[in-house]
């Protein structure tokens, strides 16, 4: 399947609109942040949030997230290989079945997060809260 590229300005202006929906509430022409079958590349974020977030079978790379806020977010069945989420929050975000390959996740809060049938492989998890994580058929080499 073909993913539809994204620029970083229509990401930023839909992040925008996302955190805007995220503070006001659910207005009922929506704002919520979703991509899906996307693609991004080359973000660089710091201190924003991205909770309730879809981002499903879509690609996010050479790219990095500082202190970013992905809780209760859907990542499925995305590609984030290579990229950085330092210090981030993924309080029981799904991440099922995504491809997060020498992805550094140092930092990071990964309570409850769901990692089933993920791909760890190569990852830094080095001082990372894994508390209650799922890691069921996780690939963690």
């Amino acid at each position: 399947m073909a993913l539809t590229e994204i620029t970083i300005a229509d990401f930023l202006s839909r992040l925008a609109e996302h955190e805007k929906w995220m503070t006001v509430g659910a207005p009922p022409d929506g704002g919520q942040l979703k991509l899906i079958d996307c693609s991004v590349s080359d973000l660089s974020l710091r201190n924003r949030s991205l909770c309730s977030a879809e981002i499903v079978r879509s690609r996010v790379s050479g790219s990095v997230f500082e202190a970013c806020d992905f809780s209760y977010s859907l990542l499925l069945e995305s590609d984030f290989s290579g990229c950085r989420f330092l210090k981030c929050t993924f309080r029981k975000a799904n991440l099922g079945y995504t491809d997060c390959s020498s992805v550094d996740f140092s930092g990071s809060d990964l309570t409850r997060a769901d990692f089933r049938n993920a791909i760890l492989r190569d990852g830094n998890l080095s001082g990372c809260d894994l508390s209650w994580a799922w890691l069921v058929d996780t690939d963690l080499r």
